[in-house]
């Protein structure tokens, strides 16, 4: 009875981990989100497929691409990413369980550490959902390999997996995957080291584990993931990168009145944000009377210098499109294009060569277009 009890115990667990997740992330880093779901370009065609798949990791990298096309859509970016954590941590507890022989309620904090660490990475590092796909898939294929047989024990059982399991995961998402990503990659490596950690704290016997101490490991383990979690969120949040972000969703959207709301309220010292409020006001018709709300102290907080990567080349796209040098502004689009093709850099590059009457060349870049679900 208390055993059934127990299994029964952890849906509501998973559905309180999903809740918090995604009024965390919806909360504080919804533009965030926004964000990566503009940087990505996933096509609904058969070339496409094959040039992700034929590749190690390939089917992986298709697979976040699948997920993140829905992110430049409010709410479901975030309910997306908490519902796949949440299901990382149900797969991190599975491997642990079937390692472990049974349930064990005190383990449970230790398995949101792998994802807290991904969640971490992507809302304050890498902004990529690319490592949580990832290992989403390797904990997924772990966990159909330590499944018992009808034969053997647990551990018979998944030490004859492990060769199916190892080319699996080569073929699904590596864990060297890392070197490819943004950022500095110390919370995926993070991820990965916890996971083992968790693993290897499965293998606790479960006679040295009396219900008192049970209770002090549950209580010790949720404040081992919880405190540092937050502590590490704080320290790493870059406040400047998700202005950015949220202006630049409103630019995307032609949200002049919002980006001038929002940027009353901002500590103005950035160029790039200097150049999103002049740009919104600009628009708006109103940029030489209100020219000193913000401080202007060079050319640059009207128009800054391009340092190559694609958010500065895609706001300078913007601002050239709108002063009407179109030469520039599809010259950056098509540069910003290069390095990380999305949806609203194709949708310049189609109003510049339609302007400039190149119709064959708006044709190709319409044609990509039909190909994406939104």
């Amino acid at each position: 009875m208390k055993r059934q009890l127990l299994k029964h115990f952890r849906i509501p667990c998973f559905l309180l981990v999903a809740c918090l997740l995604f009024f965390l992330l919806q909360g504080q880093f919804r533009y965030v989100f926004l964000g990566i779901g503009d940087g990505r370009l996933f096509l609904w065609d058969a070339d496409f497929f094959k040039n992700c798949v034929f590749q190690i990791g390939g089917f992986s990298l298709w697979l976040d691409g699948f997920f993140v096309q829905f992110f430049h859509l409010p709410l479901v970016g975030t309910a997306i990413a908490s519902i796949l954590m949440t299901v990382t941590v149900s797969f991190t507890f599975g491997i642990c369980c079937r390692i472990r022989g049974g349930f064990c309620m005190w383990l449970f904090p230790l398995m949101l550490l792998p994802t807290a660490f991904l969640c971490l990475d992507v809302v304050t590092d890498s902004y990529s959902f690319q490592a949580v796909t990832d290992y989403f898939l390797v904990t997924g294929i772990l966990l159909a390999c330590t499944c018992r047989g009808e034969k053997g024990g647990t551990l018979r059982g998944i030490w004859m997996r492990i060769p199916l399991a190892a080319v699996l995961i080569l073929a699904a998402g590596p864990v060297l995957r890392p070197l490819t990503l943004p950022g500095s990659h110390r919370f995926i490596y993070a991820a990965w080291i916890s996971l083992a950690a968790c693993c290897i704290a499965a293998f606790v016997p479960k006679k040295t584990v009396t219900a008192p101490v049970g209770v002090l490991l549950l209580v010790l383990s949720s404040a081992a993931v919880s405190v540092p979690f937050f502590y590490l969120l704080k320290q790493n949040r870059q406040p400047r990168q998700e202005q950015v972000f949220q202006l630049s969703y409103y630019a995307r959207n032609s949200q002049w009145s919002y980006i001038t709301a929002v940027s009353r309220r901002m500590d103005m010292n950035n160029y790039m944000l200097l150049n999103y409020a002049n740009l919104a006001l600009g628009c708006q018709g109103s940029l030489l009377e209100h020219w000193t709300d913000y401080r202007q102290d060079d050319v640059q907080a009207l128009c800054v210098k391009s340092d190559l990567t694609v958010g500065c080349m895609s706001l300078l796209s913007m601002i050239y499109y709108e002063l009407g040098n179109i030469a520039a502004a599809q010259d950056m689009a098509f540069e910003a294009n290069q390095c990380q093709a999305s949806p609203s850099l194709l949708q310049t590059l189609v109003r510049t060569n339609l302007i400039f009457g190149n119709y064959s060349v708006a044709e190709k870049y319409i044609a990509r277009l039909e190909k994406t679900l939104f």
